[in-house]
């Protein structure tokens, strides 16, 4: 059992708005034609386009790697976006596809991290997540789809 300014303070927590997930930016990314996603593998990323009000620009590369993981198959996708000011920001997406999920679909929830190379880079002061869809990966195209969480 709680102590009783800590089971005050849950009521509380409890009482408040849910936090509020709004789209950021979606990335549509070209990538070289790769493997399922069996065992250990990367796919270099060769082009794409960032639009959205958080990241827009064109994409210039990166890369998707993936490798075995006790829950399934861990990926990470690191993406280098260049904005119309000609500032370049960097992205890595990372996540982990269950078994469960492998047989169904190919679409996974990622956490999100943004970096500017030259410290040129607004705050967020929200958390950022993503949905990275691979399923159109052996075809060389993937989707990026990135949320606002506050």
């Amino acid at each position: 059992m709680l102590p009783g300014p800590a089971a005050a303070r849950l009521a509380e927590d409890a009482a408040a708005p849910p936090p509020q997930a709004v789209p950021a930016f979606r990335i549509e990314l070209t990538t070289e034609t790769a493997s399922p996603l069996e065992a250990e593998g990367v796919a270099r990323i060769t082009g794409g386009v960032a639009h959205g009000r958080a990241l827009a620009g064109a994409v210039e590369g990166g890369c998707i790697q993936w490798r075995p993981h006790p829950a399934g198959v861990e990926v990470t996708a690191q993406v280098a976006v260049r904005r119309p000011d000609g500032h370049l920001v960097e992205l890595v997406e990372r996540g982990i596809l269950s078994a469960a999920q492998r047989g169904s679909r190919t679409a996974l929830c990622t956490t999100t991290e943004l970096f500017a190379s030259d410290g040129d880079f607004p705050a967020f002061p929200a958390l950022l997540v993503g949905r990275l869809d691979l399923g159109r990966l052996g075809e060389g195209a993937v989707s990026l789809l990135t949320y606002e969480v506050s």
